[in-house]
């Protein structure tokens, strides 16, 4: 497995790109990219980053999800397509950066989750234009599991693989964390799909940490990722308040690679 980081850590920090130099000259394997604005939601974006970067792999990358994704569900057409194509935008920016998956969040319910189970076969027909437009670029879509979206509960994995076969999904443990559920039913249902995995650390009381300064045990997810024949990447996600200096990531990245190495 290949150990890397988000350029979302030194969101408020650096620019995406500043982001991507300093990551690059860090100890990671790879990096996924986290596109802040609508700015930089074009392929001469996506070109810069691949410079920034250097001979760093930019494996992965997503949006900002609950500004750029509800719109592609909503009732009425236009909304929807506008919502493609500013996606569409950050798409182009992605594969010129070299990206492989965009980690998708997908719908977002401020106003709380609801009760009933989603429905699946609108799900499909909402997200089928983004997924033919990521497979244009050669790159899949990875579903991630989020608390506060579509993707809240294990069995959502299952009912859209079924659906959408070439769909394929991102585990984030600190997301399942704050369910009922857990990160082993959810990787359990993803199964062969994986193909992104984000990670922190947390102490008691659930506060965030990066990892090696919490209890989570990396060993046991390791583990687990080995016994379905995982060999994708394990991204480092942490909030930019976790950690002053880089050199902290340099120390966050050596423990993630003695446990998943």
């Amino acid at each position: 497995m290949r150990i890397g980081i988000s350029t979302s850590a030194c969101y408020g920090k650096a620019e995406t790109e500043q982001a991507a130099r300093i990551i690059s000259r860090l100890n990671a394997d790879c990096m996924e990219v986290f596109f802040q604005c609508h700015f930089e939601h074009h392929r001469a974006f996506g070109q810069i980053l691949k410079e920034m970067a250097g001979e760093m792999d930019v494996r992965s990358m997503h949006v900002m999800s609950s500004r750029d994704e509800p719109g592609l569900f909503s009732k009425s057409p236009r909304q929807r397509q506008a919502a493609l194509d500013t996606l569409n935008g950050a798409l182009d920016a992605g594969q010129a950066a070299g990206a492989r998956y965009y980690v998708v969040h997908g719908q977002a319910f401020p106003k709380g989750l609801p009760a009933s189970s989603p429905d699946y076969d609108l799900l499909c027909e909402c997200v089928a234009p983004l997924l033919r437009s990521a497979r244009e670029r050669n790159m899949w879509i990875a579903w991630e599991n989020v608390w506060w979206s579509s993707f809240r509960t294990p069995d959502f994995a299952g009912e859209m693989a079924k659906r959408m076969p070439e769909i394929r999904f991102t585990l984030d443990i600190k997301q399942a964390a704050k369910t009922k559920y857990g990160w082993r039913m959810f990787l359990e249902a993803m199964g062969g799909r994986l193909v992104n995995v984000h990670v922190c650390d947390e102490r008691d009381g659930g506060k965030l940490c990066l990892p090696g300064k919490g209890n989570f045990d990396f060993g046991e997810l390791a583990g687990a990722l080995r016994q379905i024949g995982y060999e994708g990447a394990v991204i480092l996600e942490p909030y930019p308040e976790l950690f002053d200096t880089p050199s902290q990531l340099v120390q966050a990245v050596s423990y993630l690679k003695m446990k998943f190495e």
